[in-house]
């Protein structure tokens, strides 16, 4: 494969990664909000009064995170929860800033990339693990 396409490939693929690492995070978000004492229905409720009390977008994710603490059954596996939800869209960000980079400068990130070939899908499976796991105990 030469190095344009190679480059095509990795974009595609990362930004293929960064959808479904999106959609394998809903089923954690469940469990994060589960941990937080809320639905995602509440949440949504609860997003235009903790809106209009907040002065950005850090201040109301500050806010969100400080109410579902504080309805939180156990605030520590809620800040768990949170911190692995938060978190687990970062390797893949990065992976797919790079891709793009890569456009420009095709042999720059190809190691970094090709790494990032095998840990974003493993990023991915973990939180589907987890999702699943975390559903589960918190059912019970």
């Amino acid at each position: 494969m030469n190095i344009e396409n190679r480059v095509i490939f990795y974009l595609v693929f990362f930004i293929v990664m960064q959808v479904i690492t999106s959609l394998s995070r809903k089923i954690l978000w469940k469990s994060v909000c589960k941990a937080g004492g809320t639905t995602p229905e509440g949440v949504r409720e609860k997003r235009g009064e903790l809106l209009q009390q907040s002065t950005g977008r850090q201040n109301l994710q500050n806010s969100f995170r400080a109410w579902m603490r504080s309805n939180a059954p156990d605030p520590k596996l809620y800040d768990k929860l949170d911190r692995i939800y938060t978190f687990s869209m970062i390797p893949n960000v990065i992976f797919l800033i790079l891709s793009f980079v890569s456009l420009s400068m095709p042999m720059a990130f190809q190691k970094v990339l090709t790494v990032g070939l095998f840990v974003s899908p493993v990023v991915i499976i973990i939180v589907i693990i987890l999702g699943i796991y975390y559903k589960n105990y918190l059912d019970k």
